[in-house]
């Protein structure tokens, strides 16, 4: 990833070496777009030079790139987060940071296929990108990690029919939402079916809270209701 991170830099930089703009005197770093100290808007209006640069990471792993324009008229409104400008900018003073590109924490395409044999636990990465997990394992745990929206996980069994007896476990906080029902917090999911190509898909929505929305076999609760 930090690779992938310098590279985009680097085109970047080559992008505005390349324009009429001179070449940027400062590169900028912030946490947020707009409000708060660590945000682009808080950067003092007296220190900025035409063709300055502002990197900003979020804590959601949402990356910008903004360039400071002094040209940009005093009377055109903010509009985040295409243009931000500074809270010091006064009444007749010009300028403003323009959004040069944005880039997120993941890349979607196709989801990625893990290959597992025994207990393993979903990564938070592998849950945002969507992941399948062909499990081989009888009676072996595939945990799921802390729910977020728009997490997806499907896990399908490739054991022999009689061993292939899946167990799909929430985080302790977290349950599973299974045909209009929820299951107590940290309770798996088990395919009583038993059989190869049994599967299960559930999606992150909302807080604490995984939604089965496909499945082959019968599966039930570790308690059931």
């Amino acid at each position: 990833m930090k690779k992938i991170i310098s590279l985009i830099v680097c085109i970047f930089m080559l992008g505005i070496a390349s324009t009429s703009h001179a070449a940027a005197t400062k590169m900028w770093g912030r946490s947020a777009l707009i409000g708060g100290t660590k945000s682009v808007d808080n950067i003092l209006y007296a220190n900025l030079t035409d063709g300055d640069i502002c990197i900003v990471v979020t804590d959601a792993k949402l990356t910008y790139f903004y360039r400071w324009e002094d040209s940009i008229p005093n009377a055109t409104s903010e509009i985040s987060p295409l243009l931000i400008k500074p809270d010091d900018l006064g009444g007749v003073n010009t300028g403003g940071w323009e959004l040069a590109s944005i880039r997120a924490e993941v890349v979607f395409g196709a989801p990625q296929v893990l290959v597992k044999s025994a207990l393993y636990d979903v990564t938070v990465e592998e849950a945002n990108a969507g992941v399948m997990v062909y499990q081989s394992g009888n009676q072996v745990d595939t945990g799921l990690p802390t729910v977020a929206d728009g997490m997806i996980v499907c896990v399908f069994a490739t054991g022999a029919d009689g061993s292939a007896e899946l167990y799909v476990e929430p985080g302790g906080s977290d349950h599973i939402d299974f045909e209009g029902l929820a299951a107590a917090a940290g309770e798996h999911l088990r395919n009583s079916s038993d059989a190869k190509d049994d599967y299960i898909c559930v999606m992150g929505q909302g807080a604490n809270t995984w939604k089965a929305w496909g499945y082959r076999g019968t599966w039930v609760e570790e308690t059931p209701p």
